[in-house]
């Protein structure tokens, strides 16, 4: 599955690389921007099961040219487990026109997630690796809106896991890795 999102993203920007000189705005640009979205992960793990976890997503970016650098908070919250998601990385405009945009960013984060149920309590801390292609719509220069796909690696750097208060245990165990796809669904302000 890794290398099939790999290999997409690689072929989107060699492809929209062709073209992106006859179709790359030149108007005055808002070089800083602020989205806030829905975001949803996608895990299928050996030992957790399958979960779609839901989280609302805050993004500031500032954008060189056709590199930039973006900081994101994502706050998770469902039922008995919540989280909080911190990350910086890099991002690359690969299409620009008056009113569409495609980029492809990367970065590394780090997170806490937090379960309790009535007899267990599980808390993790994880460094995460984010990939994704983000695409968007601008009907106004300011004021737009935007569509991702992508990918989490989350490794595990250390997770407790306690019964009935009783530590249980405490590792950095491959075992508790996570990843799986994302997908995200926003508003874009330009300034």
């Amino acid at each position: 599955m890794n290398k099939k999102i790999l290999i997409f993203v690689v072929f989107c920007i060699i492809s929209f690389q062709t073209n992106a000189k006859e179709i790359l705005q030149t108007e005055k640009k808002q070089p800083f921007s602020f989205k806030i979205g829905y975001s949803n992960i996608h895990i299928d793990h050996k030992i957790l099961g399958k979960e779609k976890i839901k989280s609302i997503e805050y993004i500031a970016s500032y954008d060189f040219n056709h590199w930039g650098i973006w900081i994101e908070h994502e706050h998770q919250e469902i039922k008995k487990l919540t989280s909080n998601q911190y990350a910086i990385g890099g991002q690359y405009t690969f299409l620009k026109n008056k009113k569409y945009y495609a980029l492809s960013s990367f970065g590394i984060g780090v997170t806490d997630i937090n379960y309790s149920n009535k007899n267990n309590i599980i808390k993790a801390d994880y460094i995460y690796y984010p990939l994704s292609l983000e695409f968007g719509y601008m009907p106004h220069p300011n004021v737009g809106a935007y569509i991702t796909y992508g990918y989490k690696w989350l490794k595990n750097k250390n997770a407790s896991i306690f019964y009935k208060n009783i530590e249980i245990s405490d590792e950095q165990s491959e075992d508790f890795n996570l990843n799986g796809q994302t997908y995200s669904i926003g508003i874009r302000i330009a300034f």
